[in-house]
């Protein structure tokens, strides 16, 4: 992996973008996403749109979860509501940093 800043973090999401290749990562506890920058934005535009409650569903341990569906139908997300609200304002502030990152850059 290249060298790393971090643009956003909240909860355990945690993004950042590499100085080098400029790749965008998106870490969620066990899982890491990596994103261009064009398909890291449509990622964003894509998951912050989703109605929450249309997608919350009831797990067998007795929770709420939000899902977010991925391309990929085998791969969804399950967050609780305080994840997702830490997971989509780490997207919405790790897109302005990397843009203030581009700017100053």
């Amino acid at each position: 992996m290249c060298k790393s800043i971090i643009l956003s973090q909240r909860g355990d999401t945690y993004v950042s973008l590499c100085t080098q290749c400029k790749l965008v990562y998106v870490w969620h506890k066990t899982v890491m996403l990596t994103f261009k920058k064009k398909q890291f934005k449509n990622f964003i535009d894509y998951s912050i749109e989703i109605p929450y409650l249309d997608n919350l569903f009831l797990f067998p341990d007795g929770s709420s979860r939000f899902v977010l569906n991925t391309p990929s139908q085998e791969i969804n997300f399950a967050f609780t509501e305080e994840e997702w609200l830490d997971f989509a304002e780490a997207m919405r502030e790790a897109h302005y940093m990397q843009e203030v990152y581009q700017l100053i850059g």
